[in-house]
Formats: C-alpha cells, structure tokens, sequence
C-alpha cells in the first residue's frame, strides 16, 4: 500500500483527469483524492477496485510497483506484429513489382482499371497495414497505449485521415458504371497536382498515419504480468 499514492497519481495523470474530475468518478471528494496521493489516508479494498475501473488499470498495479514492468513479446502482441509483418511484405511487393507491371499493362493495353484499382484501393489498405505496423513491432518490447483522451483524440485523428482517401476509392464506383463522380472536386485537386505531390500524400502518408493512430487507440494488450 506504500506505493498506492504515487501510482494513484501517475495513472490519473494519464488517463487526463484532474483531481475533481477523479473525485467525481468516484462520489468522493477532491480532498480525498488528494489525501490518498499525499498517503495522508488509505483507501480501502472496494475503493481501489473502484479506481482501478475509471483508470482503465488492474488493482495491482495501484497497490505494488513490481507488477509494473510490462510482459514483452506477448503472444497477443506477436500475432499482430506477424499478421501486419505479412501485409507489410505484401505493400512492398506491390510497391516495386506489382505496380510498375500495371502501370506497364496501362500503356501497352490502354486499360487502365488494374492500375487504378491496385493504387486507389488495395495499395492505401495495405498502408494502413503498414502504419500499424510500426506500433507493433515497438509494442513486443515497450508499452506504448495512451490513455484516456490522448487515445480518444488518435482514434479520431485516423478516422479524419482515412476519409480522403476512401472518398478517392469510393470515386472508382461511379467511374467504372460511367456516371458522374460524386467527390469530383476531392478527385481533380488531388490528381489535377503535375508534382503528384497531392496524391502521395493523401494515398500514402495519410493510411500510413492512420494506420498508427488506429493501433495505437483501439489495440489492447496486457499491462503487466500476471
């Protein structure tokens, strides 16, 4: 319980909350919050349960500083790092060998479809892919989740960064039924671009950021040994 203190305000600080904002979670006041950090008092077994709700922890890391080193090379971890390692392998296969053949196939056939759909649908997935790959590799030997809003603010951050993107995919659609493109506008300024600056930077950049934003907030792992 010695501990309990110093780790109750440094998972706080993490999650984002203010001592009030802690004290309203629990229908306690701001003055208990503060003595329990200050070790002036101790909570006792049901209340530690109760914070260890609203921080999102296990109760033992609260209470003992030997719970706190993270497991590395987690089987949950592993699994990711290997599944998004695969994908990534196939990003660039499709990179260096795949893409340049359509492109090749584009200008000898005068059919552009197999470029387009490689390089506006499969080839932005897999960045994707690749951007959640990052984070996976370093989460086998660190913990690297955010907390509380940091890992609200990411998961919107990756789903601002997709809409681009997928907004130029969904403009495949109508292009091959040969009707009117509904995001026009969004297509012409990215394409319109004789640097293809704008392009790689919306199909590229863009899923690859997102790709770290999504793994970060929405991938669990555990937090410590058990």
């Amino acid at each position: 319980m010695i501990r309990l203190g110093e780790n109750l305000r440094k998972y706080r600080k993490q999650k984002g909350l203010t001592q009030d904002e802690l004290a309203e979670k629990l229908y306690v006041t701001r003055q208990a919050v503060s003595n329990w950090e200050n070790g002036k008092n101790q909570p006792d077994l049901e209340m530690i349960g109760e914070m260890a709700k609203v921080l999102e922890i296990e109760a033992a890391e609260l209470l003992d500083s030997k719970h706190q080193e993270y497991p590395r090379f987690q089987k949950k971890a592993v699994v990711w790092a290997a599944v998004l390692g695969i994908l990534t392998a196939f990003l660039i296969i499709d990179d260096l060998y795949v893409l340049p053949k359509l492109l090749e196939l584009k200008g000898t056939t005068y059919n552009a479809w197999p470029y387009m759909i490689n390089d506006f649908a499969a080839l932005p997935l897999l960045r994707v892919a690749a951007g959640m790959f990052v984070p996976a590799v370093l989460s086998l030997w660190y913990k690297i989740q955010p907390q509380g809003r940091i890992k609200t603010i990411l998961w919107i951050s990756g789903i601002v960064l997709l809409i681009p993107p997928a907004l130029m995919m969904l403009s495949l659609i109508p292009m091959a039924l040969h009707t009117a493109v509904p995001f026009y506008g969004l297509v012409n300024f990215v394409l319109s671009d004789q640097t293809g600056l704008r392009k790689y930077v919306v199909m590229n950049l863009f899923p690859l950021f997102a790709g770290i934003c999504f793994f970060l907030s929405l991938v669990k792992l555990k937090k410590q040994n058990q």
